[in-house]
């Protein structure tokens, strides 16, 4: 019974949706989110599956990858730019039924070794081209940081760089100074090695 001069009683709210605020719903915002790591999850295979098409086999074959994915892998390689782009996606799908932390891993410790193997190279780069302009003051300093080179060895190629410089001849005894400073630095840790000083 409505009394009058008084307006309809305002519903009762429970003291739980009042405490607490209404529950959350399913809305846009979560499907977008949703969406949104999905896609990036997707993104990441596909970036996996790229870098499988970049490796030589020598390092392919360092990751545990069945015969199915190393087929695509090696069809992939053989394709245009546009039909490699396509197949990238192909593959991507094949890698999500395997163990992808284990393919990660892998790939990572290959990357890891290419960036020591660019590091002993530069090392070497710079021991050459100081060993070429200061001479034997450089071959001291080499002396130390690889106790085991052949200093003769090393005057014979820096004699011979210079008559291939005079003569203007091919520059064989160049690289083969690159070459030999390189495994002279495989067989030392290269963490214990001091980069050559700069000039």
């Amino acid at each position: 019974m409505l009394l009058r001069g008084v307006g309809p009683m305002p519903a009762l709210r429970s003291p739980l949706i009042m405490a607490n605020g209404p529950p959350p719903a399913d809305g846009p915002e979560s499907s977008v989110e949703s969406k949104s790591a999905r896609k990036r999850a997707h993104q990441a295979v596909q970036s996996l599956a790229e870098s499988l098409l970049e490796l030589p086999d020598a390092l392919l074959d360092r990751v545990p990858l069945d015969s199915s994915v190393r087929d695509a892998v090696a069809f992939g390689r053989s394709l245009s730019k546009g039909a490699r782009k396509r197949h990238v996606r192909h593959l991507a799908n094949q890698l999500g039924e395997h163990d992808l932390d284990t393919i990660r891993e892998a790939l990572a410790a290959i990357r890891g070794e290419s960036r020591r193997e660019t590091a002993r190279l530069h090392r070497a780069e710079r021991w050459r081209d100081r060993l070429i302009g200061e001479g034997d003051a450089v071959l001291g300093e080499l002396g130390e940081a690889y106790p085991g080179v052949d200093r003769q060895r090393v005057r014979e190629y820096l004699r011979g760089i210079l008559r291939e410089r005079e003569r203007d001849a091919p520059p064989r005894q160049f690289r083969a100074l690159l070459r030999y400073l390189r495994e002279l630095d495989q067989t030392t840790e290269a963490d214990d090695v001091p980069a050559a000083p700069s000039q």
